[in-house]
C-alpha cells in the first residue's frame, strides 16, 4: 500500500532522510511525498488543502482507498506498521493509526476503537467512500477534526503510529510534542 506523505522542508529542513529510514526500519516500501499546498495565508487551509489534492487524485484514479501520512510520522515500534495493516476494519470510512483525543474515561480495547471523532492525521487511511465527504469539508477548518460524526471512524488501538516531536506549521514552527498527554498504554509498543 503507497503511503502519500504531505511533506514540507520549510518546518524539518531535510526531514525527507529521517522519513524514508523510518520507513525502511518498519518495513514500508512504497511511498509518495507531495508537497504542502503553501499558497493559502491561513495555515489550517494549507493543511487542510494539502489533504484535499491527495485524496481528489486517488478518486480521480478511482482507488478504493487512500493512505495519507504527515511528515511527523512515526511508529513507536517496528511491527507498528504491520500492526497498523493486520487491523484495517472491513467497513470504515477513515482508520487512524493514532489520535490525540482522548477521553479517559473509556477503556479502550485493542485492536480497534470506534470514534465520532479524532485529532491528528499523521496517519490516515480513507475509503473511497468518503472521499466526497472529505472533499467538501470547508478550508477554514481543520480537517480531522471538522470531520466529526460524520462516518465510521475507526482508531487502531494501542496506536501504533505518533507525531515525531518537531516543529509546527499549526504553532509557529514552535517545537511540540503532543505524546506526552498519551497514557503508556495508549502507545504499541
Amino acid at each position: 500500500m503507497d503511503i502519500n506523505v504531505i511533506y514540507d522542508d520549510r518546518i524539518n529542513f531535510n526531514d525527507k532522510d529521517r522519513l524514508i529510514k523510518e520507513f525502511e526500519r518498519v518495513g514500508i516500501k512504497s511511498y509518495t511525498f507531495w508537497d504542502a499546498v503553501l499558497d493559502q495565508k491561513i495555515v489550517v487551509d494549507n493543511i487542510a488543502q494539502s489533504h484535499k489534492n491527495i485524496v481528489f487524485d486517488a478518486k480521480e484514479k478511482g482507488l478504493p482507498c487512500v493512505l495519507i501520512a504527515e511528515q511527523d510520522l512515526f511508529f513507536p515500534n517496528i511491527n507498528g506498521w504491520k500492526y497498523f495493516l493486520e487491523n484495517i476494519p472491513d467497513v470504515y470510512d477513515c482508520y487512524i493509526g493514532g489520535s490525540y483525543l482522548i477521553d479517559n474515561r473509556v477503556e479502550y480495547k485493542a485492536p480497534i476503537i470506534r470514534v465520532n471523532e479524532w485529532v491528528g492525521n499523521h496517519l490516515i487511511l480513507i475509503n473511497e467512500r468518503y472521499y466526497d465527504t472529505w472533499l467538501s469539508t470547508p478550508l477554514n477548518s481543520h480537517i480531522d477534526s471538522a470531520q466529526s460524526g460524520k462516518g465510521e471512524f475507526y482508531v487502531c488501538f494501542p496506536y501504533p503510529a505518533l507525531q515525531n516531536p518537531s516543529k509546527s506549521a499549526n504553532n509557529n514552527h514552535q517545537l511540540v510534542n503532543y505524546n506526552d498527554i498519551l497514557p503508556e498504554n495508549y502507545i504499541y509498543k
